[in-house]
């Protein structure tokens, strides 16, 4: 029962939201991780969180879950994209995907709109 309760919950883990910013120094070193992991993300295309991890585990993350924390920041702030691979469609396993962050392209971020044929508007 208390499993199910804190599956239903909206938010497992409410500290999460306030750790970036706690104080004006962290808000500095979320805004340097961000732009590492931007810059990581258009130099190599869409990555893993795996990838991600093994290209900047040396640039001064505490963990693969911090991280993690600072992909989830950027993609609310719209600064990445999250995108859902299906490794095999003959099996209707929820393991069988993965998911590639790539970085938003400003053009688009600022339209919103594409048409058919994948040209801005």
């Amino acid at each position: 029962m208390f499993v199910t309760a804190i599956r239903l919950s909206s938010n497992r883990y409410p500290y999460i939201k306030g750790a970036l910013f706690n104080s004006p120094g962290q808000a500095d070193e979320a805004q340097r991780l961000s732009n590492v992991l931007l810059a990581i993300l258009r130099r190599y295309g869409p990555l893993s969180v795996d990838h991600c991890w093994s290209h900047s585990k040396d640039e001064g993350f505490r963990s693969k879950r911090h991280m993690k924390l600072v992909l989830k920041w950027m993609k609310e702030k719209q600064q990445v994209n999250v995108v859902c691979k299906h490794l095999s469609d003959l099996s209707g396993k929820h393991g069988d995907m993965e998911f590639f962050y790539s970085v938003v392209d400003d053009k688009r971020k600022n339209t919103g709109k594409l048409r058919s044929d994948g040209h801005d508007m």
